[in-house]
């Protein structure tokens, strides 16, 4: 066994990679930190024939010649526009039928393993900073609107509030027994009752009525 040249790998060339069939799928790279990372999923997509990759936020471009240490002439054949507003950009591919997919971990994420793609779909796939991840107005953009949807964020906001407003009826009329209750009774500060009817002053008050 021995290792491959580079020259043994048939890698295509720029022309005959631009003239390929691609891979139904775009890259959405939103606010990358690092520039090294960026040429590397250049890199990669440039072996998986990917359509396109889109750059926004502060993520490097290939016109930083220090990419070219991970990229290794992967961003002259691989297609990249930078958008400005990439919320926008995500809402135009949604218009055209492409899905839109947050690589990201959340608490209703579908695990990497069981996500199976549509035949004939095309979609894009965003990848969030390092640290922060996929930013919260792009998780939540919704399929078919121009704007954010916080409905989720309210919704749940109601819910999570609920069980203090809500009274058990034997705790309002004290019938309410167990060991909990019962601790508490204890434990309730006791006032003592004063007795305002020897006190004179009282008197005094009752005459300015």
């Amino acid at each position: 066994m021995r290792k491959l040249r580079n020259t043994e790998l048939n890698r295509k060339t720029i022309e005959e990679f631009k003239k390929s069939k691609k891979t139904l799928a775009i890259v959405i790279l939103d606010n990358i930190r690092s520039i090294h990372n960026v040429g590397s999923i250049f890199r990669t997509s440039d072996s998986f024939l990917i359509e396109k990759i889109i750059i926004s936020g502060y993520t490097a471009t290939p016109e930083n010649s220090k990419m070219e240490k991970t990229a290794l002439g992967s961003s002259d054949s691989v297609d990249w526009e930078y958008t400005e507003d990439v919320i926008e950009t995500i809402q135009n591919l949604k218009n055209k039928g492409i899905k839109v997919v947050s690589v990201e971990q959340a608490d209703k994420s579908l695990k990497i393993e069981k996500f199976i793609p549509e035949k004939g779909i095309k979609y894009a796939f965003v990848f969030g900073n390092e640290v922060d991840g996929v930013s919260d107005e792009i998780i939540f953009l919704p399929n078919k609107a121009h704007e954010i949807d916080v409905t989720k964020h309210i919704y749940e906001t109601i819910i999570l509030s609920l069980p203090t407003r809500k009274i058990h009826p034997k705790v309002k009329d004290g019938t309410l027994q167990n060991e909990t209750t019962i601790k508490l009774k204890e434990l309730e500060p006791k006032l003592e009752k004063q007795n305002f009817e020897n006190d004179s002053r009282w008197d005094k008050l009752k005459d300015l009525i």
